[in-house]
């Protein structure tokens, strides 16, 4: 099916538009886009394409619904502007070649931007801003291919509230590739890595630098303490730039640049092991009156800040990279040369290099990221599975090597069995796991359990029905998504929604501020459909009411009141608008 330009499509109530299996082109012009809108104040579903399905959509305007929904389908998302619904883009299954989203304007959603379960993608250039829960949430890609999902040049911004402890960008079980993005005033972090989070922030082979630039808010929001280590102390209220937690990115000669305007913490790595240094060689760190030492780093106290920062100004994305000097460690350099002989699909001599890294160097933290890598390569390399998973298993049981290299190396064992859709045998590592000692591999095991059964019901019966939302496949998601965040402690998204007074769709005829962000004076705009009484209020980061603006009747049309924020704190604030059944909930950020 063909959409021309300037067509405007108007969805009803709990409206599906479905492509199962064949093409939608949905191609506007400049000045002539194509518009996909609800009829009426009444909620809409989706757009959903599934099932060995295609969507092309340029220059596109879509809101009012739940998401743009994409299901082991191919998509190619650009110049659209993608606003006020659950989730912008909602990627189940997908590949990295068949997914692929370039310079959208993604904004105001109700949950996340972007979301990704046991899929990969390539997301370039886009502009994510203003999504109540985060700006990204990217779960499980491993499980489903050896692909990791590829995020260039985006700016994610102004997303979270800080009551979720979510972040800009959230990863989970994946091994995301993050190059030359933003990730800027996004609460309560602008990264948050969880449960084998290990995202990849640098290019170690040698083709181009990466840098991304994370950019830190200054909140009395909490206090963080690692009570999970002895001798606790108190993390700065200044919330840290990145949380890291039972996961091992790679950052090391990444040239990222970790930025606050004063005193902060850059890397919280709440940890239940006490295990390995995360090692933050040649990255960028400001205040440089605040270096990176253990004690801003708040790592456990038996362990500290490894590698040695810069001080001079931040690397810009190239083709051709700033280089190390020299000074590449003997771990570090075995490692590289992996990583060249994978970029050029030389893959035996690069699983040769990665086990050498094990083997040689079991302490350095280049020995977690070998275990990974080397998985990768030999799978590549058309290795046995089987003999790849015993092999990792038997560095697991090797007693002598480090406590964090045998937990990486058990891991990748199960990723094995995975990777070979042998299900019967992930399943029984898994739950040997759970019933570990220790709570962070138990933690894992049971979200891991939680994946491996999604990804059996893709491909189990049912999955071509349809259920009340129009996809039975897209109901046992949300239904994951809702066990992982009981598992992590975390509310379910309809709780957020219920928490939070944000309605699932909005009209066309939107409360809006302007400009937002905004220095002292911002403008908020109403258009009443009928008469009513209508409250406006303004209220702080902990939930407190800082001025009432409206609480009246008031007749039908266009209003706008003016909110002077010149003896407010400069940060993020909400304006809470109500009248009749109608309720909206919209982040401010006060700017000074």
């Amino acid at each position: 099916m063909t959409i021309k330009p300037g067509t405007v499509v108007e969805f009803g109530p709990n409206t599906t538009l479905m492509v199962n299996g064949g093409a939608l082109m949905a191609m506007g012009q400049d000045g002539d886009s194509i518009y996909f809108k609800p009829d009426a104040a009444t909620p809409w579903n989706k757009i959903m394409v599934k099932l060995g399905g295609a969507l092309t959509m340029d220059r596109c305007v879509v809101h009012g619904g739940t998401s743009v929904y994409v299901q082991m389908a191919k998509a190619s998302i650009t110049n659209s502007h993608i606003y006020d619904m659950q989730y912008g883009i909602d990627a189940v299954g997908t590949t990295l070649d068949d997914m692929t989203c370039t310079d959208n304007h993604i904004a105001s959603c109700s949950l996340y931007g972007i979301r990704g379960t046991t899929a990969a993608g390539t997301f370039d250039g886009n502009i994510i801003e203003n999504c109540l829960c985060g700006g990204i949430l990217w779960i499980g890609d491993r499980v489903s291919n050896v692909e990791a999902p590829l995020f260039t040049h985006n700016d994610v911004h102004y997303n979270g509230t800080g009551t979720v402890p979510m972040s800009g960008a959230y990863f989970n079980a994946t091994t995301a590739r993050l190059e030359c993005n933003k990730l800027a005033h996004n609460l309560p972090f602008q990264v948050k890595c969880e449960s084998q989070g290990n995202v990849v922030m640098n290019d170690l082979s040698g083709l181009y630098p990466t840098p991304n630039l994370l950019i830190g808010v200054q909140t009395d929001l909490a206090c963080y303490y690692e009570a999970d280590c002895a001798n606790a102390q108190m993390v700065s209220p200044i919330t840290p730039l990145m949380w890291v937690s039972g996961s091992a990115p790679q950052l090391s000669y990444g040239y990222n640049t970790f930025s606050f305007d004063n005193d902060g913490t850059y890397i919280f790595r709440k940890t239940l092991t006490c295990s390995p240094l995360l090692d933050v060689t040649d990255n960028y760190f400001y205040p440089v009156n605040n270096p990176p030492a253990a004690g801003n780093f708040h790592f456990c106290p038996d362990v500290g800040f490894s590698g040695t920062a810069l001080a001079s100004s931040t690397t810009e994305c190239s083709t051709s990279g700033p280089g190390s000097n020299g000074l590449l460690s003997e771990s570090m350099t075995l490692y590289r040369q992996g990583a060249i002989a994978e970029r050029d699909s030389n893959y035996a001599l690069a699983h040769n290099a990665y086990e050498s890294v094990i083997t040689q160097y079991p302490q350095s933290e280049q020995a977690l990221w070998a275990t990974r890598a080397s998985l990768r390569t030999g799978l590549e390399a058309s290795q046995s599975a089987a003999l790849l998973h015993d092999t990792l298993a038997g560095v697991y049981s090797n007693t002598s090597l480090p406590l964090a290299l045998r937990q990486s190396a058990r891991r990748e064992a199960v990723w094995a069995l995975l990777s070979a859709q042998n299900y019967l045998a992930a399943t029984s590592d898994l739950q040997a796991i759970m019933n570990s000692p220790m709570p962070d591999d138990s933690l894992w095991a049971a979200i891991m359990m939680e994946v491996v059964t999604l990804v059996q019901e893709s491909n189990g019966p049912g999955t071509e029905s349809l259920g009340p939302d129009g996809d039975v496949m897209g109901e046992r998601v949300n239904a994951f998504h809702d066990r992982l965040n009981r598992l992590m402690g975390r509310p379910t998204d309809d709780e957020v929604l219920a928490a939070k007074a944000v309605p699932v769709v909005k009209s066309d005829k939107l409360c809006r501020a302007y400009p937002n962000p905004f220095n002292n004076t911002v403008n908020i705009a109403f258009e009443l459909p009928q008469d009513g009484n209508v409250r406006l209020d303004i209220f702080n980061l902990l939930g407190q009411k800082v001025v009432a603006l409206v609480n009246e009747p008031m007749k039908a049309g266009s209003h706008t009141y003016r909110w002077s924020g010149e003896t407010a704190s400069s940060g993020v604030y909400f304006y809470r608008f109500v009248t009749g059944n109608h309720v909206e909930t919209q982040k401010l950020m006060l700017l000074k």
